[in-house]
């Protein structure tokens, strides 16, 4: 069976790549697949991932867009050189623990980018109330709903984090609560606060019975009214325009 899956559509792509390249450093992917069983999320070896981005390379290092890759024993996989931060879209092949092929779309990624796919799983597009964030009179909280039940709170409650544009992490914290239903969570707006006007990726994860955290799903949100402030003004030339020696 053919599957497309939404993993995380976080941002929307109108200038969702502004921003300065990675100064000549190199990237790095690390992809990890995995199976469920029982519930409990599992290695899965030997999956035949390809990975592809319409994103244009930052830089002349990394230029990597497309790639075919085969997870090694422990089901993990890295790449380098690749062209990160940029939106990447994957499939991954059937194996023994997965029996289908799975689609993830839309995946935002920073640098270094950890890439987890889970055989079958299903991650959305939440939404977020309000959608956008007055700076100047922000609400004191950020509302985050879903209709599919996604919020669990069995191991811990889910965290909540904030990106740039460029996939830098700004902030993170605990929601302080999410329904009985699991559709629906509240995080404090301190994570808005000494954000400049743009547009931010939102993440929710669930925390996982060993401790890790696997994504719930991905939304986004605006902020306006500040504006960063303007570069400071170039240093004064010390000889007025003119020809002089400098002594130091």
């Amino acid at each position: 069976m053919n599957k497309i899956r939404l993993m995380i559509l976080v941002m929307p792509l109108a200038g969702l790549l502004a921003g300065c390249g990675n100064g000549g450093n190199t990237t790095q992917m690390t992809v990890t697949t995995f199976y469920l069983s029982g519930g409990i999320r599992l290695s899965d070896p030997n999956a035949v991932v390809q990975g592809v981005t319409f994103d244009p390379p930052r830089d002349s290092i990394n230029t990597i867009t497309n790639f075919a890759v085969q997870t090694n024993s422990n089901g993990v996989a890295v790449i380098r050189n690749v062209n990160l931060p940029a939106t990447w879209a994957f499939t991954r092949s059937p194996t023994a623990n997965c029996n289908r092929t799975d689609t993830f779309v839309g995946v935002f990624l920073p640098n270094p980018a950890p890439v987890n796919l889970v055989c079958g799983l299903t991650i959305v597009l939440l939404q977020v109330a309000p959608p956008t964030v007055d700076y100047l009179n922000p609400p004191p909280a950020l509302t985050i709903s879903n209709n599919q039940n996604l919020f669990s709170v069995i191991y811990g409650m889910p965290t909540v984090s904030i990106y740039d544009e460029n996939g830098t992490l700004m902030s993170a914290a605990s929601a302080n609560w999410v329904s009985a239903d699991g559709n629906s969570l509240t995080v404090p707006l301190s994570l808005g606060f000494n954000m400049y006007t743009g547009t931010y990726a939102i993440v929710v994860r669930n925390v996982q019975t060993d401790g890790s955290q696997a994504i719930a799903g991905g939304a986004s949100v605006d902020v306006v009214n500040n504006d960063p402030p303007p570069p400071p003004d170039p240093a004064p030339d010390p000889c007025g325009g003119s020809i002089c020696l400098i002594v130091q």
